[in-house]
Order: C-alpha cells, then structure tokens, then sequence
C-alpha cells in the first residue's frame, strides 16, 4: 500500500486530494480566490486529519507542475519539495493538462472525441495540447495565440472537445466547426491526479527533490501596479 499526497495549485483552484494507491482517502479544495499560500498547508493538515494519518504515513508527493499561474506553481513545488525533503519520500510530478483531461473524461461528451484542455495565458493566448482518448499526445503542448485558424488543422481531422478556463478566447470562433464540441466546469484538481501519481510511483518515475522546477513554458512578466490617485 502506498499513500501519495497530490498537490494542484496552477489555477485559481487549490486542492489537495490523499490517496491510498488509486483510491481517494480524502480531498479539500477552494476555487474562489487565490489565497494558495494561505490555504495550502491547512488543507493538506485537513486532509490527513481526514483520513485518520499522519505526515509520516505519507509515501511520496505529487504536484501538479503546470503550465499554469506562475505564482501559484511555484507555491505548490515549494509546498511538495519542503514535505518530501522533511519525510524523504519522493517527488512526483503531473501535467496539469493531463489532469483536466482525466477529468473531462469522466463526462459522457467526451466520448469518441480528442480533448483539447485549454489554460488561460496573457491576452488571446492559451496553453494547450491535444490527447487521444487514451491520453497519448495529437498535439503538443504550446502557447498559442488564438484566432479562428488555430485549431483548424484539427478539427478537420476529428471531433475535438475544447475546455478549462482558456475555452472562452476560443468558443466564438471555433462554435460553428461541426467537429468542435465544448465542455464547461473543468479546471485543475488533484481529485484527478490519482491514478497517473500511482502509476508513476509503481515505476519508480521521480522527480529530483533538489532541482525540480514547474513547467512555466514562459518567463514570468511581472505588471506594474497602478498608482493610487
């Protein structure tokens, strides 16, 4: 028996899910502000108080690594490589795509249907990819300024289901495609997170505690506050 702590902070969504392998023990997550660096570790000690463990009964740690809110993947690693240094347990990480697509998955309009998770970036553009319904890669992942061709190629190839926050930049231009199909109320969550933590886990796939890193794809732009008048 393995139990693995799942971290997701790439969006608005904090979540944290224990599971015992595949199998959900207990979850908690906000997806109304971002207040990570505040809720973050209450959650993790409400989950474990959950599930009647400890921080010692821990096996290893996945985080989602983006891409993502830069502040709030980089909240998250810090969170799982401070518990893994501390239990010496290892680090495990996950696409934050993926995730959204387990959870896309669960839904019956994504049946027979490619899954196009879409994350909000600066102004018309997403991240993105595309998987199989076996979750093997159509599309790799990039940052794409989004405009009525972006998806085109695609879509004329087989019926896409589009989703997550980015899917509003899109939806008008891409509604009239008979091959484009949409699905509201997916975002990140380690709900989701399970069975791809376990795998990885059984097969021993880990990250270096010392030098692991989310996946930003992009330098962080800092904006200049607006002055008070």
């Amino acid at each position: 028996m393995s139990v693995i702590l799942c971290l997701e902070t790439s969006s608005i969504n904090c979540s944290v899910s224990l599971f015992k392998n595949d199998d959900l023990l207990a979850s908690k997550e906000l997806g109304e502000t971002y207040m990570h660096s505040e809720k973050l570790h209450l959650f993790i000690q409400e989950v474990l108080s959950k599930a009647e463990l400890s921080s010692n009964d821990i096996d290893a740690v996945a985080v989602g690594h983006g891409p993502g809110s830069f502040t709030g993947l980089r909240i998250g690693m810090a969170a799982a490589k401070g518990l893994c240094f501390a239990l010496d347990i290892p680090l495990i990480s996950i696409s934050t795509l993926e995730t959204m697509s387990r959870a896309a998955l669960q839904f019956p309009a994504s049946h027979n249907r490619s899954l196009c998770p879409l994350i909000d970036a600066r102004r018309m553009e997403v991240y993105t990819c595309i998987f199989s319904q076996e979750l093997s890669i159509e599309r790799e992942l990039d940052a794409v300024i989004v405009d009525e061709n972006s998806f085109l190629p695609d879509l004329n190839k087989g019926p896409i289901l589009f989703f997550g926050d980015g899917m509003a930049k899109i939806k008008s231009m891409l509604e009239a495609h008979e091959n484009a199909f949409f699905l509201n109320g997916i975002m990140p969550s380690s709900l989701f997170m399970g069975k791809p933590a376990f795998e990885k886990f059984k097969a021993g796939i880990f990250e270096d505690v010392a030098y692991a890193e989310p996946l930003y794809y992009k330098d962080f732009q800092p904006t200049t506050p607006k002055k008070r008048l």
